[in-house]
């Protein structure tokens, strides 16, 4: 097949959207299908992305809410070059919006994937009436939405007043690469010896860190003896995290480390107890929680998006409400009570369940399901 793969942004940026496209057009250009990435031109120059696919770019929309159509005018280009089969737009609004009037002039089938933070009410184009209405407009007339996680679902669901019923697709997980191979990384080397729990991710307000410190504050104050406290991932709120952790005592209790990647990552993923997501929502799939699940790490999480799909009570691990202190403190003291090992085979088998190989071959299914009714 042919796909054009239409992203809000790209890589070098580095989030959870970026790095899902580019492993999704790698995997799909390994089995011999043709996939253009068409992104957004970045604001200052960028590094050269050496990728096995073509990347393209569009312009910076005069103004998105009002006047995104520069996609629209990128994707015709893009045609022209690739003679692409299918579109598959990230974000209803706007490469979604955009992808739709295209594809319906052009009589290419068009799916839209929904991440999370793009079909929330915080969505600023959700608050924003004309592109509120072409974000539901884009929804209903695509060939088909891909969500996430049953959740989003719901709320493509909600936003069409039921008329839309997604495609739910996971993310996807490897299992082989990146295992922690030779000595101790440099980065990770004070943790010789040392038992911890493990959280990471971009250090923002919706990852819910600062939940997490209370609730460590709480069990410190009750006299549970915890371990380590490892946070890995940089972001804006690491000055307030830091100064949160020093008012309450906690500086001996935790280590932020910055971001790590590769093979002190892994190492991380390989060491800890036990992982800790106590996001406050707005995400589709967290990468993390399923890269923990791979090493056979159980997970404390909390009752949000694609988290519910992957957890389950007594099984890969625990559930609490997002943003309650108190609770977030009752889940990792159970943790620490149990053995975090017996949950470990059913972490991997979920893990296993969302192989990058299996998760393909979902995407393809939907692709050429379309491509063939079109």
């Amino acid at each position: 097949m042919k796909i054009c793969l239409l992203l809000p942004s790209f890589l070098p940026d580095v989030g959870g959207l970026e790095k899902a496209a580019d492993r999704l057009a790698g995997e799909l250009t390994a089995r011999r299908h043709t996939v253009v990435i068409l992104t957004r031109a970045p604001d200052a120059p960028q590094p050269v992305i050496d990728r096995p696919f073509p990347i393209r770019h569009y312009a910076k929309p005069a103004s998105p809410t009002w006047w995104p159509h520069s996609i629209k005018r990128s994707l015709r280009k893009v045609h022209a070059e690739f003679d692409f089969e299918i579109v598959c737009a990230y974000h209803p609004y706007p490469p979604g919006y955009c992808a739709v009037r295209f594809a319906r002039r052009c009589g290419i089938p068009t799916v839209i994937s929904c991440r999370g933070g793009d079909i929330d009410e915080r969505s600023r184009y959700l608050r924003r009436w004309i592109s509120r209405r072409r974000t539901i407009w884009s929804l209903r007339h695509a060939d088909a939405v891909h969500v996430l996680s049953t959740d989003l679902g719901e709320l493509v669901s909600a936003l069409t007043g039921g008329q839309v019923r997604s495609h739910v697709i996971h993310n996807g997980v490897d299992l082989l690469s990146s295992r922690p191979v030779g000595g101790l990384p440099a980065e990770v080397e004070s943790l010789r010896g040392r038992p911890f729990i493990l959280t990471l991710g971009r250090l923002r307000r919706f990852k819910g860190i600062h939940v997490l410190l209370d609730a460590l504050a709480i069990l410190l104050r009750n006299h549970v003896e915890l371990p380590l406290l490892v946070i890995a991932g940089d972001g804006p709120e690491r000055d307030s995290l830091e100064g949160q952790a020093r008012k309450a005592g906690l500086t001996g209790q935790i280590r932020l480390l910055g971001e790590v990647l590769g093979q002190a990552k892994a190492w991380l993923l390989a060491n800890c107890l036990f992982f800790v997501h106590p996001s406050l929502g707005g995400e589709g799939m967290p990468n993390s929680v399923l890269e923990a699940m791979s090493y056979g790490k159980p997970v404390v999480g909390t009752r949000i998006g694609g988290v519910k799909d992957l957890i389950t009570d007594d099984g890969t691990g625990l559930l609490v409400d997002p943003g309650d202190p108190a609770a977030l403190a009752w889940g990792i003291q159970q943790m620490l009570e149990s053995d975090p090992e017996r949950y470990g085979h059913a972490a991997i088998r979920i893990a296993q369940a969302h192989s990058w190989d299996c998760i393909v071959r979902e995407y393809l299914h939907l692709f050429e399901s379309l491509a063939k009714a079109r």
